[in-house]
């Protein structure tokens, strides 16, 4: 089996498809991975090839921006969806469709593992007749349906595509998720997930640095960081609206560390280069511009999260409650979830005063940890990510998608 795998968002959504493409290399199937320039590292070492065949997804949003508000008065968080619909589906997808195409006309796939909110590999493997399916992501979670349909029937218009009545087709072959049903994070109106477990460690060369050995262990390790599209919209910040999503971030992540200082922790605040590492920090913080997150998260008491999908799912593998400070994107709703499994604090008000009050709170709260360490037991509950092979195998021979953990292999 030949399996063309796309990836184009963030480092975090390349993590996520990165262990499935391993198994089904491992299997002894036939993997290629089409990406962008930036993700290249996330496959280093790996016994597949990847290539940077595919356009940065992310361009100069002004003008998505300027027409996603055209003619309507709505509330910040509705235009910031919106927004977040045009650039995952917007005209600058269909530039890379045709890049993948070009690829595809050489590889010849027999099916197409794709980040969640990759939608030119949908419109590609459409035009091949072959199966696709996405790997776990959050961000097309948050996706306004009625505008998505609206974005993606016009680029289907201009490849001379019938437009669709609705989105039954993007999960048409299933998707795979790394939490239990019980946990899922996933509208309601998606299909059942193919479940699997999370590997312990994506990157297997890994390990914890030397200055995290030497931090002192006689009091709470609280692990703060906000994602890893930050790193990206550090480097495009060139219109306003990511230059915007930067600064927010900035003066959330200031907001933390002051948090910290007034918190009986040690405190590790990964910025993704949106404050110096070297800069002046209260003694009891240290900063970083890149941590080994899932490890760091195994040595933590709290994870103050911006609530982007993967880390809310590595700090429940891990056991770890949560204090939430969404920024943009599916990170409101994945809060408000958090809240209401018990896992943590849907943090509103970004002040230092009630970031410290929710981290206080938090390491104090017998129950919420409690609660953590019984959504990680479910979490290792799930079957290993091999376990994916037999069933992605079926769906390329066109069977129907098996949904859960336990669903029959193979005969």
């Amino acid at each position: 089996m030949r399996v063309l795998c796309c990836v184009t968002t963030a480092v975090s959504h390349a993590r996520a498809l990165l262990p499935v493409a391993r198994a089904l290399a491992g299997a002894g199937h036939e993997v290629l991975v089409a990406t962008t320039v930036p993700l290249l590292r996330v496959f280093d070492g790996e016994p597949f090839p990847a290539r940077p065949d595919l356009p940065p997804l992310i361009p100069d949003v002004s003008p998505a921006l300027a027409e996603a508000g055209q003619g309507a008065e709505e509330d910040a968080l509705t235009l910031a969806r919106k927004v977040s619909v045009r650039l995952f589906a917007g005209p600058h997808i269909v530039k890379g469709y045709h890049a993948l195409a070009a690829v595809a006309e050489r590889f010849r796939p027999d099916l197409v593992l794709r980040g969640e909110a990759e939608f030119a590999a949908v419109l590609l493997a459409e035009e091949l007749g072959v199966p696709h399916i996405p790997a776990p992501a959050g961000t097309a979670n948050a996706l306004l349906p009625d505008y998505l349909l609206v974005q993606l029937n016009a680029r289907r218009r201009e490849l001379g595509r019938p437009e669709w009545d609705d989105l039954e087709p993007l999960h048409r072959h299933g998707r795979l998720d790394f939490m239990p049903a019980s946990y899922s994070f996933a509208p309601p109106d998606l299909p059942d997930a193919i479940t699997c477990r999370q590997p312990d460690a994506i990157d297997r060369a890994e390990v914890l640095p030397d200055w995290v050995l030497a931090l002192p262990a006689d009091r709470p390790l609280v692990l703060a960081s906000f994602g890893t599209v930050i790193s990206v919209l550090h480097a495009q910040a060139v219109d306003p609206f990511t230059v915007a999503v930067q600064a927010d971030t900035r003066s959330a992540l200031l907001a933390v560390v002051a948090a910290l200082a007034e918190t009986d922790c040690v405190g590790v605040v990964a910025t993704g280069g949106l404050i110096p590492a070297d800069s002046p920090v209260p003694g009891n913080v240290r900063l970083a511009d890149h941590v080994p997150q899932p490890l760091l998260l195994r040595c933590a008491q709290l994870f103050i999260t911006h609530g982007g999908y993967h880390g809310i799912r590595e700090s429940i593998a891990a056991g770890v409650p949560m204090a939430v400070l969404p920024r943009y994107g599916d990170q409101f709703a994945n809060a408000q979830r958090v809240r209401e499994l018990g896992l943590g604090l849907h943090v509103t008000d970004s002040s230092v005063e009630s970031i410290a009050a929710a981290c206080r709170t938090l390491l104090d709260d017998a129950a919420v940890t409690a609660r953590a360490r019984l959504a990680q037991r479910h979490m290792l509950a799930l079957p290993p990510v091999e376990d994916l092979v037999p069933r992605l195998e079926r769906i390329a021979a066109g069977a129907p998608a098996p949904v859960g953990a336990g669903a029959s292999p193979i005969p």
